[in-house]
């Protein structure tokens, strides 16, 4: 996924009367750290200058996306690691379907 689809995907409003989604009204601490990091993690992502130097490295918007989650959790256990990478490649399969 291009800089330009993903502006596309995710940019866009919600529809009139969406809710705010039961996780984030009830949120435990641990979605609480994760809203509090997300921000932090995906900050150069959504640059465009950033995406142009990335993908001149071979990475795209999701590899880049991923890239800087990683810098966030250095030091996790891999488990920890590796349960967040399997939600985000749940999240991409959606995207894709989307």
């Amino acid at each position: 996924m291009d800089y330009e689809t993903a502006i596309k995907v995710f940019f866009k409003p919600p529809l009139a009367g969406t809710p705010t989604p039961y996780p984030v009204v009830h949120a435990r601490p641990a979605r609480r750290l994760r809203d509090a990091c997300e921000p932090l993690a995906i900050h150069a992502t959504w640059c465009r200058r950033t995406n142009e130097r990335l993908a001149a490295l071979g990475l795209n918007f999701l590899t880049g996306y991923v890239k800087e989650k990683l810098k966030l959790l250095k030091g996790e256990s891999g488990k920890v690691v590796t349960h967040k990478l399997t939600k985000l490649a749940c999240r991409q399969r959606e995207i894709a379907v989307f």
